[in-house]
């Protein structure tokens, strides 16, 4: 609901690092490798805090697909109302929404509003996910098998989100090219 504390914010790693890294992942999974990285940033709930320590709140990011598809990142670091949280996927024949979850399963309805609760964080948001992590890695180590996501899928991840810095602090696209192990940018390991 609100930005975390500047001695966080400090040793967070950049919003792109810290934030927007967990979408990235998401979008490589859902869709696959992505070939280009736009991001804008701005400073929005206490301009002279992230000014100081030269970093945005507030960021879209857009992804170009290898496979031509295009995907938007909208991250904030506080939403003021509550924790949201939510994913959408159009295809040529469907949409597929993934949305925030309330923490009770009902709304008021007056006369001319709904209203209904929003959960105040992602551990509010995700403690069965978060659960079922901790299951699968358990799942692993005692069935000897690989885990789904990989260090190359964490380190691909982070790659992105330092694509997405670096068009946010150039003004520019990024091209990405993933080399198996990572992104590089222009030639070079991101």
């Amino acid at each position: 609901m609100a930005s975390p504390p500047a001695a966080f914010l400090a040793g967070s790693g950049g919003f792109f690092r810290d934030v927007t890294v967990h979408d990235l992942d998401v979008a490589r999974w859902m869709v696959g490798e992505v070939v280009e990285v736009t991001a804008h940033g701005a400073a929005v709930s206490d301009p002279e805090a992230f000014a100081a320590i030269g970093d945005v709140d507030t960021a879209v990011v857009v992804l170009r697909f290898a496979n031509g598809a295009l995907g938007v990142i909208d991250n904030s670091r506080a939403s003021g109302y509550g924790y949201e949280c939510s994913t959408e996927i159009m295809g040529s024949r469907a949409t597929a929404r993934i949305d925030a979850p309330h923490r009770r399963n009902y709304e008021w309805r007056t006369p001319g509003a709904a209203t209904t609760d929003l959960v105040k964080d992602f551990q509010e948001r995700y403690p069965w996910a978060y659960a079922e992590e901790l299951d699968a890695f358990a799942r692993c180590v005692r069935d000897r098998t690989r885990p789904r996501v990989s260090g190359t899928d964490a380190l691909a991840a982070f790659d992105l989100a330092e694509a997405a810095d670096l068009s946010w602090r150039s003004g520019r696209s990024v091209a990405v090219r993933y080399a198996g192990t990572g992104y590089e940018i222009a030639g070079a390991t991101v």
